[in-house]
């Protein structure tokens, strides 16, 4: 084992020693935008950086809890834009980083959307993982969540606050989420 370790060694210091030889093929001018940079993964057009997320923030349309939750957010944290939620009742309400300063229950106001198809609903702040966050009641057939659905992305404001969450990717999350909703509605 220590002997082919050791041999690695040298071929890899060998390789090192040849500086003056020139490149096989020549090297672009400028950087290659399609290409990924050295050590990255290429990221899936339903799961990589969309736009509204940072380049390499790892935000992507995910299932927090089978049938009870779904977010765009990084996998397996609180971290997130937008989390949409479903009571053992069936009820629906969208949620988010409070964009203001408030008290745990108290009432404030969220648009989603923007121009003509702005639509601005009542919520409450509550705490949650990520900190003070806003919650609104929807219902299934919302035009928040068509627009989603639709793969197109959603303005969010509240408060000081306003972004863009994506719509692509969000269907394969939503429709099984709405179907146990609905069926947990009963």
């Amino acid at each position: 084992m220590r002997i082919w370790i050791l041999a690695a060694v040298a071929a890899a210091a060998l390789g090192a020693c040849d500086g003056g030889a020139k490149p096989k093929a020549p090297l672009p001018a400028t950087p290659v935008k399609d290409a990924p940079a050295a050590g990255a993964s290429t990221p899936s057009p339903e799961l990589g950086p969309e736009p509204g997320a940072e380049p390499d923030s790892g935000y992507r349309w995910n299932t927090a809890m089978p049938g009870q939750s779904v977010q765009y957010g990084l996998p397996e944290s609180d971290d997130r834009l937008l989390r949409i939620d479903c009571d053992e009742h069936g009820r629906i309400e969208i949620g988010g980083p409070a964009g203001v300063d408030g008290q745990e229950g108290e009432r404030v106001t969220v648009t989603f959307g923007e121009g003509d198809a702005a639509r601005t609903l009542p919520a409450l702040l509550a705490m949650a993982g990520d900190g003070m966050n806003f919650y609104a009641q929807v219902a299934s057939d919302d035009p928040a969540l068509r627009t989603l659905l639709a793969g197109r992305p959603l303005k969010v404001t509240q408060g000081d606050d306003s972004w863009e969450v994506p719509g692509l990717g969000a269907a394969a999350e939503l429709e099984p989420f709405l179907q146990a909703c609905r069926a947990s509605a009963g």
